[in-house]
């Protein structure tokens, strides 16, 4: 199960805390947020469920890496190792997930998924926000991925073609 990153409200930490530890029998991950705070803040949270999971989410296109974070490309890699490191000294399960991966400069999440599985990372996840992707361009970057890094990978396709699932089997014939 997935949660959403905490709002930093009591309230909100409550809700979250109670589902994270009402789950019995599945993993809860929670966005970890973006700093050494917000990531202790999000382990306090879900550190007794079950199966936790800190998820690190970062922007892979050009676009949202320079206006949602204003860095480049070397910078964010720099960010993941950073962000993966710290999120492993809370949780053995440390997820990077690469938002908006299908529009990510060719090889990027690739570089981004081998930074994070050398810094600790346990899986990743790649998301076609854009939903542009075709299920050629989805098993492509898979293999791209899987060339360089030993993690599962997950993916999150968009169905804005209603390809989703033509996506889906693709990325998962391609490893």
């Amino acid at each position: 199960i997935e949660l959403p990153a905490t709002d930093g409200t009591r309230a909100d930490a409550v809700v979250i805390r109670t589902a994270a530890e009402t789950a019995q029998n599945c993993a809860i991950a929670i966005d970890a947020g973006q700093t050494d705070a917000e990531i202790a803040a999000a382990w306090d949270i879900v550190k007794n469920a079950k199966k936790p999971v800190l998820q690190i989410v970062i922007a892979g296109s050009t676009v949202q890496m320079e206006y949602l974070y204003h860095v480049k490309a070397p910078q964010m890699l720099e960010k993941i190792t950073a962000l993966v490191t710290t999120a492993k000294t809370f949780c053995s399960d440390v997820e990077l997930v690469i938002r908006d991966a299908t529009r990510a400069e060719e090889g990027f999440a690739a570089k981004c998924a081998k930074t994070a599985e050398d810094a600790g990372a346990a899986a990743i996840t790649l998301c076609d926000d854009s939903g542009a992707f075709f299920p050629e361009d989805y098993a492509a970057m898979i293999a791209s991925v899987k060339e360089v890094c030993a993690l599962p990978v997950y993916v999150e396709p968009s169905n804005a073609l209603n390809l989703a699932a033509a996506c889906a089997v693709s990325a998962i014939r391609a490893g």
